[in-house]
C-alpha cells in the first residue's frame, strides 16, 4: 500500500520523496521490525518520528497555525 502511494506521487516529486524518506508515526513507529521491513521493501530511508504518539497532532496543529504549509504538500488535494 505504501509503495502504491509513492507510485502515485507526481513524477517530479518522487525523487525528493524517496531521498527524504518515510517518517512513521503512531504505534508503528515503536516497532523496529516494521521499520526494517519497510526500509527493505521500499528501498528508501524509514525513520520513526520523535514522540511518534503525538506526531500527527503536532503536524495538524502546525498546519492550522500555518495553512500555507499545506499548499506546498505533495499530498494536498488538488
Amino acid at each position: 500500500m505504501t509503495a502504491g502511494l509513492l507510485g502515485r506521487l507526481p513524477a517530479v516529486t518522487r525523487p525528493a520523496a524517496r531521498a527524504r524518506g518515510l517518517l512513521v508515526t503512531g504505534g508503528g513507529a515503536h516497532q523496529e521490525h516494521l521499520l526494517r521491513r519497510l526500509r527493505v521493501a521500499l528501498r528508501m530511508p524509514v525513520t520513526a518520528a520523535p514522540k511518534p504518539q503525538y506526531a500527527t497532532v503536532r503536524g495538524l496543529m502546525r498546519l492550522c497555525l500555518q495553512p500555507a504549509l499545506a499548499a506546498g504538500s505533495a499530498l494536498s488535494a488538488r
